[in-house]
């Protein structure tokens, strides 16, 4: 049905697209976010955890990752902020706040500021 988080979410986690050889890192990757993504929308904040470790923040750095890596750490800021942890939480914004395209953007470095 349209609209079913919860349902979606279940289809997803069923599916363990770290395991297969033949996608490439950046389909993983766009995967593994959107099972936080939904996760984190049906308020599943202990999937969501076990979810975000799926992907290597290593793999994030590379290039052409700049998008994913800004969309994984934005996620991962609900996460902490429902976790009420202060710490990851300045390190998921020093993380946005670092990436090359949001530091050469000013009004993207502006909104990692005032998040």
């Amino acid at each position: 049905a349209a609209g079913d988080v919860a349902g979606a979410a279940d289809v997803l986690q069923e599916v363990h697209v770290e395991t297969y050889g033949s996608i490439s890192k950046r389909e993983k990757v766009e995967f593994i976010l959107e099972q936080m993504r939904l996760t984190l929308a049906k308020k599943d904040y202990v999937r969501a955890a076990i979810v975000s470790n799926k992907i290597q923040r290593k793999t994030l750095e590379e290039e052409g990752m700049t998008a994913e890596k800004i969309k994984f750490y934005t996620l991962l800021t609900q996460y902490h902020r429902h976790d009420k942890n202060a710490l990851e939480l300045a390190k998921d914004y020093h993380a946005i706040y670092s990436t090359n395209s949001v530091q050469e953007k000013e009004n993207e470095l502006k909104e990692a500021l005032t998040n």
